[in-house]
């Protein structure tokens, strides 16, 4: 069974999506994606050491903002995979945690559209082989 949070989690994140009033591709900046990345780092590592009870307030706000993060990137990484050499497999967290890394080691490009950050830390991570 899936666990309540996780739906409401899921139907808030297809709401934020559904409801954007436009798909432009600098819906984040850098620094907007560089606060939410900062949330889905606190949020996975609370959730896996349980120091918030998962049903309180703070932690759900918490997930939504996660979500927003994994969301964000995911969808980036789903429309542009051909330009990238992903191993079979690869999956969320680890494309997640790929763009976490090239935020804290790229200040310089936290004025860029999100969507531009997030393809250059897959392309460094994942070249295409010509």
């Amino acid at each position: 069974m899936i666990p309540r949070h996780f739906m409401a989690c899921l139907s808030i994140t297809a709401l934020i999506v559904l409801l954007a009033p436009t798909s432009n591709a600098e819906f984040y900046d850098g620094n907007e994606l560089l606060r939410l990345m900062q949330v889905y780092e606190k949020a996975t590592n609370e959730a896996t050491t349980d120091i918030l009870p998962m049903n309180t307030e703070g932690f759900d706000n918490m997930l939504v903002h996660a979500w927003a993060y994994r969301a964000y990137v995911m969808g980036v990484f789903d429309a542009t995979w051909e330009q990238y050499n992903a191993p079979e497999g690869t999956t969320d967290q680890q494309v997640c945690m790929i763009v976490a890394k090239f935020l804290k080691e790229n200040q310089d490009k936290w004025h860029l559209s999100g969507a531009t950050i997030v393809k250059a830390a897959l392309q460094a991570a994942f070249p295409k082989s010509e």
